[in-house]
C-alpha cells in the first residue's frame, strides 16, 4: 500500500489550479522548496510524473490530469465521512 499524505493531494490540486509552484506554495502557506519536495514525494510514491515542469506555466501530464480527478474524489470522500461521523 502507498503512503500518501492528504496534504500532498491538496498541494497537488492547488498547483494544478494555479499552475505555478511559488503561487501554490504561498496559498498552502509553505516555502516553495518545501512545496516542491512535497509534490516530488507524491510523484515518487505514485511512481508517476504528474507535472510537466518544462513548460511555463506548468502543465499536468496525462497521468496528472487523470490523477487530479482521483485526488479530488479522495479528499471529497474523506470530508464526507468526517461530516457523517460528526
Amino acid at each position: 500500500m502507498k503512503n500518501i499524505e492528504t496534504k500532498w493531494l491538496q498541494d497537488f490540486l492547488t498547483l494544478a489550479e494555479l499552475q505555478n509552484f511559488s503561487h501554490a506554495a504561498a496559498v498552502r502557506n509553505v516555502t516553495q522548496p518545501a512545496f516542491s519536495r512535497r509534490i516530488k514525494s507524491l510523484e515518487a510514491e505514485l511512481g508517476l510524473v504528474l507535472i510537466d515542469r518544462s513548460k511555463s506555466p506548468i502543465e499536468l501530464t496525462l497521468c496528472g490530469k487523470q490523477f487530479k480527478t482521483t485526488a479530488q474524489s479522495i479528499l471529497h470522500q474523506i470530508d464526507e465521512e468526517i461530516n457523517r461521523l460528526a
